[in-house]
């Protein structure tokens, strides 16, 4: 369903890139984001909690 939704906004609304943070420690979504063809980039500090900047690129993914 998150493949569907990325493929539909890029082309619909023109979005090419997309960035999650997902919780380090949250490893049913970064599978999940993973597997949609979000890379991670870095891993970050937010508010006190570790993520990861995820991105999601039309470009280089479709």
């Amino acid at each position: 369903m998150l493949i569907k939704g990325l493929k539909t906004v890029s082309k619909e609304r023109g979005i090419n890139r997309i960035v999650a943070y997902v919780k380090t420690d949250n490893l049913a979504s970064i599978k999940l984001f993973s597997k949609a063809g979000f890379k991670k980039m870095d891993e970050l500090i937010i508010e006190g909690v570790r993520a990861y900047k995820m991105l999601y690129d039309k470009e280089n993914i479709l």
